[in-house]
């Protein structure tokens, strides 16, 4: 079992709990023997808006089934047995991270100057995405567009990145509009009615912007499965060929 640091106690005791029940043991798992692996200089379970006292505690070494664990410890990295001297430093660096010896000022986490795109956004979409300007729509390389991706821990940067970026594409951009309004049960719903510009706000993680900016050309996920049979579901990337209201 891959990974147990990163879950949440629970499923571990959920799956603990079925193999008792199916095997009609009290033992841990039901006498089975279970080899888990991960690392704990990682990241925790996730617990949304969850203090850093929650999320140690939601961790495998808080769950009940821990007193039963025979930890044993990897001290030898078998990857870089014939790696070169830049893939050693770089383990060696990711090691100082993960012992928080590797933080500047404020916590912050000094990256050599080798794995930087430069300082600024600007030079970061140059860096992954060169001559984006120079593109031109009817002749878009889907294969280009499919080797590159900027990863962004928040909507809102996700937002500002691809603004920047369809702003640098040729061609017009075209917006698109979110349903303002919905039908409700004045009854039921009238005392809970938001603004729609307080609506036209939220960016919630697998929903479009309310105002949905394109350009022919430019890259697109799907959010929604479409048509799986034809493979147009959810996480599957297009390029925008075509724009219509």
């Amino acid at each position: 079992w891959d990974e147990v640091p990163m879950q949440n106690e629970f499923c571990q005791e959920a799956v603990d709990l079925t193999m008792q029940d199916i095997r009609s043991s009290d033992k841990p798992f039901g006498g089975v023997t279970v080899v888990f692996g991960g690392d704990f200089q990682q990241i925790l379970p996730v617990v949304p808006k969850g203090r850093r006292e929650q999320i140690v505690g939601h961790c495998i070494q808080r769950s009940r089934l821990w007193k039963d664990i025979k930890v044993l410890h990897l001290k030898e990295n078998k990857r870089l047995s014939s790696g070169t001297d830049e893939d050693k430093a770089y383990a060696e660096w990711l090691l100082q991270v993960g012992h928080g010896s590797a933080n500047g000022p404020e916590n912050q986490i000094k990256l050599d100057p080798a794995m930087k795109c430069g300082d600024t956004i600007d030079s970061l979409i140059s860096a992954i995405y060169p001559s984006l300007h120079l593109i031109n729509p009817a002749e878009v390389n889907d294969q280009w567009f499919f080797e590159r991706t900027i990863l962004s821990p928040k909507n809102d940067d996700v937002d500002d990145l691809n603004f920047k970026c369809l702003n640098t594409l040729k061609g017009d951009i075209f917006t698109y509009h979110s349903a303002d309004a919905a039908v409700t049960d004045q009854a039921a719903d009238g005392d809970f009615q938001y603004p729609v510009e307080y609506l036209n706000k939220i960016n919630g993680s697998g929903l479009p912007l309310s105002n949905l900016k394109l350009k022919i050309g430019a890259p697109i996920m799907i959010l929604r499965n479409l048509d799986p049979s034809a493979g147009v579901c959810n996480g599957t990337r297009a390029i925008l060929t075509r724009s219509s209201n």
